[in-house]
């Protein structure tokens, strides 16, 4: 820098304390706050400022009020101002202004641009089908604008999951939740999400950020031709932060994470209804029976569905045996239209019905295990029929197993 260069700096520095002396009221800064202000000032005019000695930077995670949805870098409304350590704070990197690290001159807005990218855009690996109910899970709403790669984050940087029935479940609406960077879930009203325990919101929020430092699939950032961590760090808010002096020179682990695994969903429920032999039916059956008597002339496939024991215990095709309980092929093989017919048939104030001693039957494993039995034996009404009808569904949504598919 030549003498003039150097002479106007320090009228600059001059003018700017004399300021202050003004503005103050005639009050002078001395010691740090002196220091403070000459480091700004300085920091300020340099046209490349060197990064301090730690050489930390971070930007905030935040969530905009509103964005502007055809601009192609949407995304960068979601993520603050690139900071750096001086050692003591943290201070924003001068407008306008490259920095200086290793002899290299890097600019702060390219940078905090592929923190964002990195963090927003990173495809996540893995299962990302979360429990919510016995009946339903959670899947990711994944967003892409035409002119940028699919995220998990929508506009604003939440994560959303909506609500999906496992096949044939029997519920009423789906939920649809949003996350924040904070980790907070709420419905779309607003409401914070009680159903899911802490356990299962921090297996939502590791599969979220799974690329960061210590996570399963941690994954680096590439910046000025160097690979990097980046980790989370909850202060104040919620920050992105990369330690530009620890340098990945290791493989990453997130080369070794295996896609995301198609997942199916199967019920197993079975269950068996005794009562005493009423007009040759001693029971009835939902699930695979081991033995099925198939009447001559009416072949048939084993499969899920309801079924009659006749006099002899033997399983007969619902839709087969002329009794109370005869249903139709759709009857037969759906689990709620089925019990929908069958239940208002044990309730004895209807008219020839008077089916006793009636028990409900979960069965696990080969096991069988009660879970129903009306007080006096018999279904005398409506309230005891919809809480026969209760317990069966809730059991029924109850043994859903998760299956994944092999690729």
């Amino acid at each position: 820098m030549n003498k003039k260069a150097i002479a106007g700096e320090l009228l600059a520095v001059i003018i700017g304390v004399a300021i202050i002396i003004i503005v103050g009221g005639g009050t002078l800064l001395f010691g740090d706050q002196l220091l403070n202000y000459f480091s700004y000032l300085w920091e300020f005019k340099s046209p490349s400022k060197p990064l301090s000695e730690n050489g930390l930077i971070r930007a905030e995670l935040m969530h905009p009020k509103s964005v502007i949805v055809n601009d192609r870098y949407y995304y960068l409304y979601s993520i603050g101002p690139l900071q750096y350590h001086t050692g003591t704070k943290w201070i924003n990197f001068p407008e306008g202004k490259k920095f200086k690290f290793n002899d290299k001159e890097m600019d702060p807005n390219l940078v905090r641009e592929g923190v964002a990218r990195f963090y927003f855009f990173t495809e996540r690996k893995g299962s990302d089908v979360f429990d919510y109910s016995d009946a339903i899970y959670l899947k990711p709403v994944y967003y892409q604008s035409p002119i940028s790669p699919r995220s998990i984050f929508d506009f604003l940087g939440y994560l959303n999951l909506d609500g999906e029935k496992k096949p044939g479940a029997i519920v009423g609406e789906v939920p649809a939740i949003r996350v924040t960077f904070n980790g907070k879930f709420s419905d779309g009203r607003g409401r914070e999400v009680r159903e899911l325990d802490a356990t299962e919101k921090e297996e939502i929020i590791a599969w979220r950020d799974q690329i960061l430092e210590g996570r399963d699939c941690e994954k680096f950032i590439s910046i000025d031709g160097n690979n990097y961590r980046v980790k989370l760090l909850r202060n104040v808010g919620i920050y992105l932060v990369v330690d530009l002096y620890d340098a990945a020179i290791e493989e990453e682990p997130y080369l070794e994470c295996s896609e995301a695994s198609e997942i199916n969903f199967v019920n197993n429920a079975q269950f068996r209804i005794s009562f005493d032999n009423f007009i040759g039916v001693q029971g009835l059956y939902w699930g695979i029976p081991q033995r099925v008597v198939v009447q001559p002339g009416l072949g048939k496939d084993v499969n899920k569905g309801w079924y009659v024991m006749d006099n002899d215990g033997d399983y007969v095709f619902a839709t087969h045996y002329d009794s109370d309980f005869k249903m139709s092929e759709a009857e037969q093989q759906d689990f709620l239209l089925g019990l929908e017919k069958i239940a208002p048939i044990f309730d004895r104030t209807f008219p020839r019905r008077d089916y006793s001693n009636v028990v409900v039957y979960s069965i696990r494993n080969a096991a069988e295990a009660e879970i129903y039995r009306p007080g006096d034996g018999q279904i005398d009404s409506g309230k005891d029929r919809e809480q026969f009808k209760d317990i069966l569904i809730n059991n029924y949504n109850s043994a859903f197993e998760k299956v994944f598919v092999e690729s």
